[in-house]
């Protein structure tokens, strides 16, 4: 497999970065060359009304930042 389409877990929110970060080193392990995951942008999550609920895709795109894989 060279793609992989990431989709929000719908799990605990609490444990959803946790589920994100396992498939995403599953996905180096296995030699997956992209991850297209499916987030959105902001640039300051911190004023966001929504900033606790959706803090886990902040995280997400922090740790794909930092596996080098190819963010789509």
């Amino acid at each position: 497999m060279d793609k992989l389409l990431l989709i929000s877990s719908s799990s605990d929110i609490l444990k959803r970065f946790e589920q994100h970060k396992n498939v995403i080193n599953a996905a180096r392990e296995t030699g997956v060359g992209h991850i297209i995951y499916t987030s959105f942008d902001m640039k300051n999550l911190q004023q966001s009304i929504m900033g606790e609920e959706v803090r886990y895709h902040a995280h997400t795109a922090d740790y794909l930042n930092k596996s080098a894989f190819l963010i789509l």
